[in-house]
């Protein structure tokens, strides 16, 4: 997982594995968090809307980044790469946990248009 810092006997961040969950807040996807930090990865929470269980969960696993974006947006997703790669460096694994269309997104059209503009800005549970 790279090379211990030999005066300190730790792992330097740069040395540290980094990974990413999306939809890392909440169920499924928590326990990956949860897993992947208790292997010794630096683990990056990914979440669109359940912010207080996002920071709950990075202080509970103590070190990590949040990461929030609206995946069905690539705009959002272009923002969350570069805040990524400044809080990073690197990313060696991806948890693809997130489900836009558990949302109301339409994979097969361009722009992945809303199905149902009526819950749109309603709060959930769902990342």
């Amino acid at each position: 997982m790279g090379a211990f810092d030999v005066e300190n006997g730790v792992k330097t961040l740069m040395d540290r594995q980094i990974a990413l969950v999306t939809g890392g807040a909440t169920g499924i996807g928590a326990a990956c968090v949860r897993a992947l930090a208790a292997e010794g990865f630096r683990v990056g929470i990914h979440y669109r809307k359940s912010a207080g269980k996002a920071q709950a969960l990075l202080d509970e696993i103590k070190d990590g980044f949040l990461a929030q974006a609206d995946l069905a947006v690539i705009d959002q997703i272009d923002v969350m790469v570069a805040a990524l790669k400044e809080k990073a460096g690197h990313l060696d694994v991806l948890v693809n946990n997130d489900d836009p269309a558990e949302d109301g997104y339409r994979h097969d059209e361009p722009g992945h248009d809303r199905i149902d503009e009526a819950d749109e800005g309603e709060d959930d549970d769902r990342d």
